[in-house]
């Protein structure tokens, strides 16, 4: 229910509690009146009644309750017929007499009863007709019901101006696309003088209905200049009056025509002009007057377009599908800024200061992943290059752009954006370094206040690389070398990058974001370095062994020998700088060991192997063993003397 309809429901109401109370007062004075005198004249009292019905079933009402609530009953009863009356059929009637005239256009157009002109004349007083009486109806007060048919009146003078600009040709195309635009004015104009949404909406509902009746066209321009001028006229006066529905109406119709063209998969520029205009205006609009959802769904809809838009592009327009999102990206990035989204989240203050906080965020997420979606779409498989260097392009915007600003979301999109173009752009076999560097620009650059809120980046892109290394091995040749082949070197390269991001190049970052989990960022990194390190040295040792034409035998024993070796030097490491974490995973490396060596050592092994690899155990779990106790030992000493301090002073 609009603001109109409540107003006149109203005035309704208004209206007959006056007149209850004007019965009411006439009682009470009749009866004081009859108080006054002591007597009644039985035969008044009749006649009265027979003249005023209405006081004495007030009366009625007065000594009992009980039909005053089956008359409350009985009015929302009739309220509920009257709206499905007043305001369902209604709209039924007006869609259905826009979607008759529609018909009936197309059916004369393609059976050629008459000639063009009259047919698009015949169009034009239809609706001419339509909306006079519509506005004769609106003078004697039938507020909804007049604008109704005016809205109706309109749209039907709509079908008939794009049959003859759109599908049929029957006019050029600039007198069809001048007839529109001051079709078009003149909406604007009677919506707002007679301040009614509902020919606002009808006309708008009616006019994007044109080309789903009538049929596309053979110009995707003519349609969106057709789409455009609908657009502004109703979305102006939307906005301008304030009346959010008809203002939905015309944002999704407005995307509605944009699919239609983009169907037809245009190489004209002015798709992408029309999807990126239209969008930012209406960002822009629903930002102005606090539509969120609204804002939302434009947004969505603008860049879920220009995807499909961008899939058709090809030649020089590829780089206006690629470039031209840039306004629209920066557009949805300025709330992000000014805000500072993620340092209201991550401080839990966003019910406090701006509860808008996750959906900045949300609005701003398509600015990276669809404009770089875009960019992929818009240059296709046929160049990758091309596309690969645009992405750069942009990553190196955003980063520039968070340095500026000290924006974390930015620093955020601009390492995501890079990391697509690795993906597009490199060779399989370099991705996971350039990756790894990547994370350690990430650590570099999140280093400064407030852009260490972004220093989970680095972590996660180390995490990508080591993800991919897998795949990179498994195509692995004999013919490159163990510790100095493509694998290797590119491994030790991401190596580098996860030991570096973990120590120079960290700094204590801001205590909100230093976990992840509950668990450290920066222990995240020396994970992941370590469980590379073990992995490296592993399979460079299997490698190293099977070329130069050692045993298998050979190759398990040196394998279970590094284990151990590495579960000690983490054991050693996590005792000399008593780290918890790293002793654990020194004992999980050896518990691994120790299984390779029951199950697998024991078994297939000769009994050198064997020997040898059961003593590198024996020793090992004693050496460490022994680490414990003196430990254990140091830390009872330890709580003697504090012990013994204690009861000293106390004496």
């Amino acid at each position: 229910m609009d603001d109109r309809e409540r107003l006149d429901r109203l005035e309704r109401r208004l209206e007959d509690i006056e007149s209850e109370l004007r019965v009411v007062r006439r009682f009470f004075a009749e009866s004081m009146d009859s108080g006054s005198t002591g007597t009644s004249d039985p035969r008044r009292s009749k006649r009265k009644a027979a003249q005023s019905p209405e006081r004495v079933s007030l009366a009625d009402r007065i000594r009992s309750r009980t039909p005053m609530r089956r008359g409350r009953a009985a009015h929302d009863a009739i309220d509920i017929e009257s709206w499905i009356g007043q305001n369902a059929l209604l709209v039924i009637g007006g869609l259905a007499l826009v979607v008759t005239v529609g018909l009936a256009l197309k059916y004369a157009f393609e059976r050629g009863w008459i000639s063009p002109e009259i047919r698009v004349l015949g169009g034009l007083l239809i609706g001419i007709a339509v909306s006079v009486y519509g506005e004769n109806q609106l003078r004697r007060g039938l507020g909804r019901f007049g604008a109704v048919l005016v809205g109706a009146g309109a749209a039907i003078c709509y079908l008939a101006l794009w049959a003859a600009a759109g599908p049929f040709q029957f006019v050029p195309a600039a007198v069809g696309i001048g007839a529109l635009f001051l079709l078009a004015g003149l909406v604007f104009l009677a919506s707002v003088r007679h301040d009614r949404e509902e020919l606002a909406a009808f006309a708008a509902i009616g006019a994007f209905m044109a080309p789903l009746l009538l049929g596309q066209g053979e110009s995707v321009n003519i349609l969106l200049a057709y789409s455009a001028f609908v657009s502004v006229a109703g979305g102006l006066a939307a906005w301008r009056k304030e009346w959010r529905s008809a203002f939905i109406i015309v944002v999704l119709g407005l995307f509605v025509m944009a699919w239609i063209a983009a169907g037809n998969q245009p190489t004209e520029p002015w798709m992408a002009l029309y999807v990126l205009v239209g969008s930012s205006t209406t960002v822009l609009a629903a930002r102005s007057r606090g539509w969120d959802r609204t804002e939302t769904v434009a947004v969505f809809l603008g860049w879920g377009t220009l995807l499909l838009a961008a899939s058709g592009a090809d030649g020089a327009w590829a780089w206006l599908y690629a470039l031209g999102p840039a306004g629209f990206a920066a557009l949805l990035a300025l709330p992000v800024i000014r805000h500072n989204s993620m340092e209201l989240i991550l401080g839990q203050l966003e019910a406090e200061s701006r509860p808008g906080a996750w959906r900045d965020l949300l609005l701003f997420s398509p600015a990276v992943f669809a404009w770089a979606a875009t960019v992929l779409l818009a240059f296709g498989e046929a160049d990758q290059t091309t596309g690969a260097w645009v992405l750069a392009a942009i990553g190196v915007a955003w980063l520039a752009w968070a340095l500026v600003s000290r924006s974390p979301e930015l620093l955020t999109a601009g390492l995501a954006t890079a990391a697509l173009a690795v993906w597009q752009g490199f060779e399989p076999s370099l991705q996971p370094a350039a990756w790894g560097a990547l994370g350690l620009l990430a650590a570099v650059l999140s280093r400064g206040d407030g852009l260490s809120l972004a220093r989970a980046m680095s972590p996660a892109l180390i995490a990508l690389a080591l993800i991919h290394l897998p795949e990179l091995l498994s195509t692995r040749t004999e013919l490159d070398p163990a510790f100095t082949g493509t694998w290797p070197l590119v491994s030790g390269a991401v190596l580098v990058a996860a030991v570096l991001a973990a120590g120079p190049a960290w700094t204590q970052p801001d205590p909100r974001v230093e976990r992840i989990g509950g668990i450290s960022q920066r222990g995240i990194l020396w994970t992941l370095a370590g469980g590379l390190l073990f992995m490296l040295v592993t399979v460079e040792i299997e490698t190293l062994l099977r070329q130069r034409g050692a045993s298998s035998l050979a190759s398990g024993f040196a394998v279970s020998a590094w284990w151990l070796v590495y579960a000690g030097v983490l054991l050693a490491w996590g005792f000399v700088r008593d780290v918890k974490a790293v002793r654990i995973a020194g004992l999980l490396v050896g518990g691994l060991a120790l299984s390779k060596i029951v199950v697998h050592d024991l078994s297939s092994l000769e009994a050198l192997y064997r020997i040898g690899s059961f003593a590198l155990l024996a020793g090992g779990a004693l050496l460490a063993a022994r680490a414990y106790h003196q430990r254990a030992r140091q830390d009872s000493e330890a709580g003697e003397t504090t012990s013994g301090r204690e009861t000293s002073g106390g004496d």
